[in-house]
């Protein structure tokens, strides 16, 4: 969505791994006669679904090598994990430990924001740590910037490479049924908000509205745009010159955070002198 707006920061798309990593490091804390907390370090390597994500269990600190013989079952068990938790609510999802999950990767994000963040921590971005594979979960660092250094893969035991191979093209495939469902769901809001505005945008003062697609086109939440556009819509109808000026000042102020930023200049020179 981002890259179809103009506006993609690769280091600031991330997506949260904390399930898979708090469940990882409960399932082998207690197989290992541990308390979680004194796990230091697990990473989940992979996708985000439980047929893509592989907890790298060997790699756990401390004592991981212990698990070697039980990679298999380990990840097994961690992957079947959601699924009876919903099957114990009676099919409600488990709203409870995703509120606990998201809260873990908030705090991840935000020591790494403050810098007080020392340890890496497993994250589904932007990559090109596999050839071919556009997003993958790796161990990675986070700044003010977003992701500030991207880890790669970890060590790998034999099962684990086994179980990250066969995930593989079932994460492609997830890959591009996402990227296909948010090409279609922006055209699909963006066709709507056009023909909404179209429906009482006056024939006579298109100039003062064909900065719209432009809105569009750069702001990645379309519905935002036209929320904020409205006020200065009706400002437009009670008072033309009133209304431009406003805009104008309400369009810079929003470009001036873009990467398309000289695009939008012109486009305001040319229609709100």
């Amino acid at each position: 969505m981002f890259r179809l707006s103009g506006v993609l920061c690769p280091n600031r798309i991330i997506g949260s791994m904390a399930s898979s990593v708090i469940r990882s490091k409960t399932t082998a804390a207690r197989l290992l006669g541990f308390d979680p907390q004194t796990i230091r370090k697990i990473d989940v390597v992979g996708g985000t679904t439980p047929e893509t994500m592989v907890p790298v269990v060997t790699g756990i600190q401390p004592c991981g090598e212990y698990l070697l013989d039980d990679v298999a079952d380990i990840v097994a068990k961690i992957r079947t994990m959601e699924e009876k938790v919903t099957a114990i609510k009676n099919g409600k999802p488990p709203t409870l430990t995703s509120g606990y999950f998201a809260s873990k990767f908030v705090n991840s994000l935000v020591a790494g924001y403050c810098g007080v963040l020392d340890c890496p921590v497993s994250a589904f971005v932007p990559s090109s740590v596999l050839p071919g594979v556009p997003y993958m979960s790796t161990p990675v660092e986070f700044s003010a910037a977003g992701v500030k250094r991207n880890h790669g893969m970890p060590l790998l035991s034999q099962a684990e490479i086994d179980l990250f191979e066969e995930s593989i093209p079932i994460l492609m495939e997830d890959i591009k049924r996402g990227e296909a469902y948010a090409k279609e769901a922006m055209e699909e809001e963006k066709d709507q908000l056009l023909t909404c505005f179209g429906a009482w945008t006056p024939s006579s003062a298109l100039s003062d509205y064909a900065l719209i697609p432009v809105l569009f086109h750069v702001i990645p939440r379309l519905k935002m745009a036209s929320n904020m556009f409205y006020p200065y819509k009706n400002m437009l109808d009670r008072n033309r010159d009133l209304g431009r000026k406003h805009l104008h000042q309400f369009c810079s102020r929003i470009f001036s955070s873009c990467a398309r930023w000289q695009e939008a200049t012109w486009w305001l020179d040319l229609y709100l002198p």
